[in-house]
């Protein structure tokens, strides 16, 4: 094992290593190409297909299931070649139902959201790979610091709108200025976690790990897609809804 304070890369120490057949950047690329194309695949047949009552049903189970399944990867990464195609059918229903739910609002909105998350996307992979931005573990650290700063704040609103439901109302509505900032950070905050998720593929295809764990590594990506959609999806409803005003 070797010694490191980064938790991702004493992770990477740990992984199997092989003499032959060691994962590869191709080998990554085509993992992530088969999840998000299962994912993305899945969230169509759910919004042509599925039945809204039917739906809520499938939001529920599908969040239950993905989440089970997540927190299985997380903790053992080898599980990833077989859980990884289940969990990207499950975040494919979610993500059908949900931009179901928006598109009912602003038509078109999906479509944009998907350019722009795939346009941030590229950036990261550009801003990586050119070396203008390194990840280290001060950079690890800090990004680190900032997700759990902002899922604090979003656990101490929670709390406080059980007390006052006005309070929710006021810092996540679409004409509140608050939800307004907040969802700007968190698609920064999401768009800076792409770089962690390039440097996690680097890291398993530098040590000549098994090859395996490429699932591991397009589940990263894939976990990082869908949650920078989902915060772009939020952030472009907000600034609809105050246009439209």
């Amino acid at each position: 094992m070797i010694r490191t304070s980064n938790g991702v890369l004493r992770k990477v120490a740990g992984f199997e290593r092989v003499s032959e057949n060691e994962a590869t950047y191709g080998g990554v690329a085509r993992k992530t190409l088969i999840l998000v194309a299962t994912t993305f695949l899945t969230a169509v047949f759910s919004i042509l297909f599925l039945p809204v009552t039917l739906g809520i049903v499938g939001l529920i189970v599908a969040s239950i299931a993905t989440f089970i399944l997540g927190i299985i990867i997380s903790f053992n990464p080898s599980a990833a070649r077989t859980l990884s195609i289940p969990y990207a059918l499950g975040q494919g229903l979610i993500l059908g139902m949900v931009t179901a739910l928006y598109e009912s609002v602003y038509a078109g909105i999906a479509v944009l959201a998907l350019v722009v998350t795939m346009a941030i996307f590229l950036v990261a992979m550009v801003l990586y790979t050119s070396g203008i931005i390194r990840v280290g573990t001060f950079f690890r650290k800090l990004m680190f610091v900032m997700l759990i700063g902002s899922l604090f704040v979003t656990l101490i609103v929670w709390i406080m709108s059980l007390f006052n439901p006005a309070i929710a109302s006021a810092v996540y509505g679409v004409d509140s200025p608050i939800a307004l900032g907040l969802s700007a950070v968190m698609v920064v905050i999401s768009s800076l976690y792409v770089l962690i998720s390039l440097d996690n593929v680097t890291l398993i295809v530098s040590r000549g790990v098994d090859e395996k764990y490429e699932w591991y590594a397009g589940f990263g990506i894939l976990v990082n897609i869908i949650w920078l959609y989902m915060e772009v999806l939020r952030l472009l409803l907000i600034i609809l809804s105050r246009a439209r005003r």
